[in-house]
């Protein structure tokens, strides 16, 4: 009888960071759609509507270049953003990534 292989699916990593700055800061800084986002490598996020379902693109300050596509999943305002990304130059439609950015008055995570 042949051997079945099933991949192993990796542990999600979870990485935590602290930002001294207040949750709306934080908030008003990672939805922002006018200029570039130092966190977004200096991309600008282009959404037609920050709810959930909504489409999203990371583009170079000029348009010229998208970087990261995605799907906004959750937006609760100045509390937690979630969405799915995936870097348009890798070749791998399966190398889809969901980040949840969780804020607080004391602290700010992102997963």
């Amino acid at each position: 009888m042949p051997r079945v292989r099933i991949p192993r699916v990796p542990e999600p990593s979870v990485f935590r960071v602290l930002i001294r700055a207040s949750a709306e800061e934080v908030w008003n800084e990672i939805t922002r759609t006018d200029p570039p986002i130092a966190a977004f490598f200096d991309n600008r996020m282009h959404v037609r509507a920050l709810e959930p379902g909504a489409r999203l693109a990371m583009r170079s300050p000029d348009g010229a270049y998208t970087g990261v596509v995605g799907r906004i999943l959750e937006v609760v305002p100045h509390k937690r953003f979630r969405h799915t990304f995936r870097f348009t130059h890798l070749d791998d439609p399966s190398a889809l990534f969901v980040t949840t950015s969780s804020l607080s008055k004391a602290a700010y995570s992102s997963r």
